[in-house]
């Protein structure tokens, strides 16, 4: 299939502002087949030396790594160019000497042996043809680490280092969107230099405009304005990429399957093309998954829409349904439970090496941990089909190359794979530790010795969550396993984790403990999403997980800060953990937070009754229904915030930011926000008796709809020609006089 993607160009006006700068004025979106604008580039022999790096960005399973390997051996089978292809999850870099690491990682290969010539580093200072050095998965470079981010940023500039030579060197590096963003603007690149691959359904507005707003086009050839900043944006297709035959390419990938597979279905299935599949029809990966899952026909395609662990399991199914009916050796002695018991430890095994890569070692280890069934344990012990090499290769997994001193290995074809079983894995855990009969202590040993080697990502968290979807457990059986693991969460905050692990130094024990209790969080989520989905009609106050969280007021803001101290503000998945848990059980365990960044918190009906949160950052927070009357919320950051449906009576908001914040039905009765900024904020339905906003800046805020606003509460705030009042109130003088009403 081909690649499509876009490049951004910015035009800039030739006037400078009183800053000395050149203002934005256009963007064009380059639609281009990103194999022909590759290799018109490396056919370029004029290239200037500042501009032989290319930055291809994409989400997982789009096809940047398979079009990446298709140019390689495109490359080496025409002779231009040699051609070096480093996967970057294997190459130990640490931000310094990126010729150095590659040397490093290059000189564990004989090359003469291979019959290669000479060292790849040294083939640059030959004449007869320029090098070329694909660096792939940028994004798993370090993991969702600040280190990692560090790494990322930097790497562009690093791999610009490499093309400064003596031979023509180009540098092409893949990863994922954000990453391959930071790079490029890191390493101040020109604007060609980055390609955003395209999806195979209709490209939508966030695909053509990337991050920069939104545009009212369909992705043809054409104008528009950016509806947040104004910016034009051209979108330019000569080629006709994304002309009307060819914007959706899901009917080709369906055409060209069905044709290689000898008795396929020729007919296209309705869900192909659905709205509803898009997230997993628009990538080819999730698609081939689809289709080879048979969860694209009529009777399945619709259940697949509301969960695509459905996908994963079905695939898992078919395959031991298939080796079982032919006798593979692999299957002899195994029940579906068995198979399903060791493709959960290959996913954990993979969890340290980032959900993709696993070792003989660690597929050992995890094998005697998370068998909980001794009988079970030497059975599987026993069995030679069920050592690695029988298991992992069966599956969507390759063999990893070993070097001397290194246990055998196993990379999954997509760390999606990996994601999947980790997080079955995890369930399957919560699930006997909240159903059997085990002591506290005893529980949290066995989910610690699973938990503390890998981080929970939100791929991971999301599967979790789906997967506790699937199955047929009975209410009773939910609640059971999601309040055993609320106890635990308990004796953990009191205690901390039991981590057992010999001959490792104390910094790693806090790791491994922070580890697993982020996992732990999680756990409690995911059965939390599966004992009350969204349309239940259990009171919120009964549905509430309520931990114990001892007589320390600080103990919720020391769980953020172990688990932010990791991941950073804006990653980490914890704090998308948190809805519907009380925080604040009485007035003597109120929660003292103040300073602490949340952004992009989840705590939708929660309670936090009383909570002292004063200059802590909650922007983008989602706060939906949650209960914080009488909270200290002095110049806290609020901005994007969603407060609809909350109870802030009496609460502290002096000096807030709420700018764009969404406040809709929301009870102020009695609130203070005096000297707050309300700009743009939305109080459709808010009930704002007897607040107090006295030098609020309500700028641009629609108060039409504001309950039982007063005279009195309008003359004390500050807006401004766009503020919308009641037909009832009257703009105070001092306000600019309204123009248009409307």
């Amino acid at each position: 299939m081909p690649l499509r993607a876009v490049c951004h160009q910015k035009i800039y006006s030739k006037e400078v502002d009183g800053r000395g700068e050149k203002q934005l004025k256009e963007r064009i979106a380059h639609i281009v087949d990103l194999h022909t604008a590759i290799d018109e580039w490396l056919d370029d022999p004029k290239v200037k030396q500042g501009d032989k790096v290319r930055l291809i960005a994409g989400g997982p399973g789009c096809g940047k790594s398979s079009f990446a390997r298709a140019l390689a051996s495109d490359r080496l089978h025409k002779s231009t160019h040699d051609v070096l292809f480093i996967e970057l999850q294997k190459l130990e870099y640490t931000g310094t000497g990126l010729e150095s690491a590659l040397t490093s990682q290059l000189y564990r290969f004989d090359f003469n042996a291979d019959g290669l010539t000479g060292h790849p580093l040294e083939w640059e200072e030959r004449k007869d043809r320029p090098l070329l050095i694909i660096f792939d998965g940028l994004d798993e470079l370090a993991g969702e680490t600040p280190q990692g981010e560090r790494l990322t940023r930097g790497f562009a500039a690093a791999a610009k280092q490499l093309t400064n030579g003596p031979g023509d060197v180009r540098v092409i590096v893949l990863g994922r969107n954000f990453a391959m963003s930071e790079a490029h603007r890191d390493a101040s690149m020109p604007d060609s230099a980055l390609y955003h691959a395209l999806p195979i359904s209709p490209p939508g507005e966030s695909d053509i405009w990337l991050s920069h707003g939104s545009v009212q086009t369909t992705g043809l050839e054409g104008s528009a304005k950016n509806s947040s900043n104004e910016v034009e944006l051209t979108v330019s297709d000569p080629a006709g990429i994304l002309s009307e035959d060819t914007m959706d390419l899901r009917p080709v990938y369906w055409e060209k399957w069905s044709a290689a597979r000898p008795g396929a279905p020729k007919e296209r299935p309705e869900g192909l093309t659905d709205n509803s599949l898009r997230d997993l029809t628009s990538d080819p990966l999730l698609l081939h998954l689809l289709i080879v899952s048979g969860d694209l026909t009529e009777e399945r395609w619709r259940a697949v829409s509301e969960n695509r662990n459905i996908i994963y399991r079905d695939i898992f199914n078919k395959i031991f349904d298939r080796d079982k009916q032919t006798d593979k050796p692999f299957v002899r002695g195994l029940s579906r439970q068995d198979f399903q018991i060791l493709m959960d430890c290959l996913g954990l095994a993979a969890w340290e090496g980032g959900s993709r890569t696993g070792g003989e070692d660690d597929f050992t280890r995890i094998k005697q941990d998370y068998c909980d069934d001794e009988d079970l344990l030497e059975k599987l012990s026993n069995l030679k089909n069920t050592a690695l090499q029988s298991v992992a290769f069966q599956f969507f997994a390759r063999e990893q190359l070993s070097h001397p001193g290194f246990s055998q290995g196993y990379e999954f074809i997509h760390k999606s794979f990996g994601e999947f079983l980790i997080a079955r894995a995890l369930v399957e855990k919560a699930k006997t530790i909240g159903t059997q009969l085990i002591k506290r202590k005893e529980a949290l040993i066995r989910w610690a010795k699973i938990t503390s080697r890998g981080e929970i990502t939100s791929e991971i968290m999301y599967f979790m969550r789906r997967q506790c979807m699937l199955g047929d457990n009975q209410c009773e059986d939910r609640l059971k396993i999601r309040n055993k693991l609320i106890n635990l969460f308990s004796e953990t905050l009191r205690d901390g984790m039991p981590v057992t692990e010999q001959d490792v130094t104390f910094r790693a024990i806090e790791s491994n403990q922070r580890r697993s209790e982020a996992a732990l969080i999680v756990a409690i989520n995911a059965f939390q999403h599966r004992a009350f989905p969204a349309d239940s009609s259990v009171r919120i106050e009964d549905r509430r997980i309520a931990p114990d969280w001892g007589r320390d007021r600080s103990a919720l803001r020391s769980l953020f800060e172990r688990q932010l101290l990791f991941h950073g503000v804006y990653n980490s998945p914890v704090l998308h953990c948190f809805s519907g848990f009380d925080f604040a059980p009485d007035r003597i365990s109120r929660p003292r937070i103040s300073m602490c960044s949340l952004l992009g918190l989840h705590a939708e009906f929660s309670n936090l009754s009383g909570a002292s949160l004063e200059l802590s950052n909650l922007s983008v927070a989602r706060m939906r229904g949650t209960d914080l009357s009488r909270a200290i919320m002095h110049g806290t950051r609020l901005l994007h915030a969603d407060f609809r449906d909350a109870n802030l009576v009496d609460a502290n908001l002096t000096e807030t930011d709420l700018t764009n914040a969404n406040l809709a039905d929301a009870n102020l009765t009695n609130a203070n926000l005096s000297n707050a900024n309300l700009m743009s904020v939305n109080l459709k339905g808010a009930q704002c008796k007897g607040i107090a906003i006295t030098g609020a800046n309500v700028h641009d805020a629609d108060l039409r709809v504001v309950k039982n606003l007063t005279q009195e509460q309008i003359d004390e705030a500050v807006g401004n020609e766009r503020t919308k009042l009641p037909p009832n109130l009257t703009r105070p003088p001092a306000w600019k006089v309204v123009n248009n009403p409307d």
